[in-house]
């Protein structure tokens, strides 16, 4: 029997008749196992979870060898792959407030996790270089700055459509946001990302683990944080919101506001969301909602409903501002645009 600890995260290599393992974090755990075992001998370990994500590489990690014995531990047979099982995830219990924990989702091999990590590493590269090469301009962030500085210590609610999410995440970089990512294998490349970009991820979507992501926000903007979510996300329809951030906005208290960004030159990803990739040497108009949202604690369904169809509006309002912005002779501000009404609830055709 050999006792050891590991990340959730390893691998394992067969070289000959050695066994080795490797543990993939960003300083080594002291310990583990390597030495010449044959490859038809049954090897028997003790994998004890540590209380982090899965998916997450440690900092390090410490031997216990006398929690090999609790229940919490259990053993796991194997000859040439190592994995642990589902049955171990749910059998250690993790408080609610940990953002990056997910217990429902299906654990990914090894080498899926390394291409999603290296993914991360190369969405934040190539986007950083080329965001630099764009010039931003920002519209109406006094309204951002003045709650900040009335309201320290507060978290604050950001909301808007899908298809801005790819500069949002590098316009609000290394400040602690927090976001909602889908709680789906596929959802680890978007968790990864924005990872490196110095977000906090929670997993969960409409669909699927929806309310538990509520709750881990409701913790992490209560202590502070600031945050939102692209409200018409996972699947769509685009520009229609979904409850959660009124929800979220209900629970905490913390009002929403409402951002909004185009590029007079961009590419469009042919998907439901039709997602914006500014082209290099680009010009960015960043525009922030006139007004806050707020959500009474005592808000009925019915007056949820309403409060979600006005955000809707708003984000609507915005959306035609910056998608004509570019187009129109002679305006310098975005807000000085005339919206018809109705507003428009989906994006219009321009005629340049």
């Amino acid at each position: 029997m050999i006792y050891t600890a590991i990340d959730p995260v390893f691998a394992t290599q067969l070289k000959q008749t050695v066994f080795e393992i490797y543990f993939f974090c960003n300083s080594p755990l002291k310990g583990g196992f390597k030495g010449g075992v044959n490859t038809d001998q049954r090897v028997q370990l003790v994998f004890i979870i540590p209380r982090t994500p899965p998916f997450a590489p440690l900092k390090g990690g410490i031997i216990n060898r006398e929690a090999c014995k609790k229940k919490d531990s259990q053993l796991l047979d194997t000859t040439l792959h190592l994995h642990y099982k589902r049955s171990v995830e749910k059998r250690i219990r993790r408080p609610r407030t940990n953002p990056l924990y997910l217990r429902d989702i299906e654990l990914m091999s090894m080498w899926k996790y390394i291409l999603f990590w290296l993914f991360g590493w190369m969405i934040k590269m190539v986007t950083s270089l080329l965001f630099l090469t764009c010039r931003v301009r920002v519209f109406g962030q006094e309204i951002e700055k003045k709650y900040l500085e009335n309201h320290k210590g507060k978290g604050l609610l950001y909301a808007s459509w899908h298809r801005g999410l790819f500069f949002f995440v590098y316009f609000y970089r290394n400040l602690k946001f927090i976001v909602m990512a889908s709680a789906s294998k596929d959802g680890e490349l978007a968790t990864q990302a924005t990872r490196r970009f110095g977000w906090i991820p929670v997993r969960g979507s409409s669909s699927r683990r929806g309310s538990q992501a509520l709750q881990e926000m409701q913790v992490l903007f209560e202590k502070g944080h600031r945050g939102g979510l692209v409200v018409d996300a996972p699947t769509g329809p685009p520009c229609v919101s979904k409850i959660g951030i009124i929800i979220l906005a209900k629970r905490t208290g913390l009002p929403i506001l409402p951002v909004m960004w185009n590029a007079d030159r961009s590419w469009r990803i042919r998907s439901w969301d039709r997602s914006i990739i500014p082209k290099p040497f680009s010009r960015i108009v960043f525009l922030y909602g006139s007004e806050l949202l707020h959500v009474p604690a005592d808000a009925s369904d019915e007056a949820c409903e309403e409060l979600r169809k006005e955000l809707d509006r708003r984000l609507c309002r915005m959306m035609y501002q910056t998608d004509h912005f570019f187009h129109l002779p002679g305006v310098a501000d975005p807000r000085d645009i005339e919206v018809p009404e109705p507003v428009p609830m989906t994006e219009t055709k321009i005629k340049d």
